[in-house]
């Protein structure tokens, strides 16, 4: 056991053991997705402190706290493992004013997929995505960068209630595959997970105690995913609606969150998720909620915009 991780909550469902103990929720006691604090406010605070900070990575577990205190968006990613982009070449960061903002998916050569809530009020010019780099920073050099031409989010999308919670950007620059850029499949609609499934889930999170910077290098964890029943009685009074349109994973381990808004959760070879809230931090039993790829409402979108 990780130090520091209390045991496993009795949940009344059946145990299953993970290799990593935690889940993608916030830090408050509201409800929050998962970016960071406001994709606008954040860069220009990191980018007057990102220089001095960029050099020093931070430890591999703390508990975890909002970026901001206005309501907005909060990375995180606490456990897990450093991964190299080679692990997970599928893996995008989302960036605005030269900062990682969000996660985000390579579906191919000129689509990706994320949150709505990354995006919603940005416009296209503000926002390219880095592939093929396990390190994130400001000004960072490696990978290859791509502006974006058109962005959609889904119209049933809003913040009070995070369903449909997807994103499609169509990006200016064709992207050239290889061992750090690869496409991630998707399933089909109505493809539902085997009981016991895990997925790993992947990107670049806050590792300190109200840290204003995200992690610098890729990480990525293994977590157990719920089946319809097993969220239904996790979330039995959830501050907003549990969809057909979001799919339960993490641990109960309470006093630790991860994820990063937008990104990826990969189970089977397949994009089974997309990062994109949870409920509190620190209640026992209540796993982070992803929007579920294969819905039928989320897959009918990515195949209107990304035609795939």
């Amino acid at each position: 056991m990780t130090d520091g991780i209390p045991p496993q909550a009795d949940s009344g469902l059946p145990q299953r053991q993970a290799q990593v103990l935690a889940h993608p929720s916030v830090a408050a006691q509201q409800l929050r997705p998962h970016a960071a604090m406001g994709p606008y406010s954040t860069a220009l605070v990191l980018l007057a402190c990102g220089l001095a900070a960029a050099h020093a990575l931070p430890p591999r577990r703390v508990p975890r706290e909002a970026l901001g205190s206005w309501g907005g968006i909060t990375p995180y990613i606490v456990n897990g493992t450093k991964a190299d982009i080679k692990d997970v070449p599928y893996q995008l960061s989302m960036e605005q004013l030269f900062m990682h903002v969000c996660g985000a998916s390579i579906v191919s050569e000129n689509y990706a997929v994320s949150a709505a809530h990354c995006v919603a009020g940005a416009s296209p010019w503000m926002i390219r995505v880095r592939a093929g780099s396990t390190w994130t920073f400001l000004f960072n050099w490696m990978g290859k960068t791509s502006g974006i031409k058109n962005v959609w989010y889904h119209s049933g999308f809003t913040f009070d209630k995070m369903d449909h919670d997807v994103s499609v950007l169509q990006l200016k620059k064709t992207l050239s595959f290889g061992p750090t850029i690869q496409p991630i499949a998707l399933p089909a609609a109505g493809e539902e997970l085997p009981s016991g499934a895990t997925g790993v889930v992947s990107g670049w999170g806050t590792l300190s105690e109200g840290a204003l910077l995200t992690a610098f290098h890729l990480r990525k964890l293994e977590i157990p995913l719920w089946t319809k029943d097993e969220c239904a009685k996790l979330y039995a009074k959830p501050q907003t609606a549990v969809t057909e349109n979001m799919l339960c994973g993490g641990n109960f381990e309470g006093d630790s969150c991860q994820g990063d808004s937008g990104g990826p959760l990969v189970s089977g070879g397949k994009l089974v998720g997309i990062v994109s809230w949870g409920e509190g931090c620190n209640e026992n039993g209540k796993p982070g909620i992803y929007s579920k790829v294969s819905s039928s409402d989320i897959r009918s979108f990515i195949q209107e915009h990304a035609n795939l």
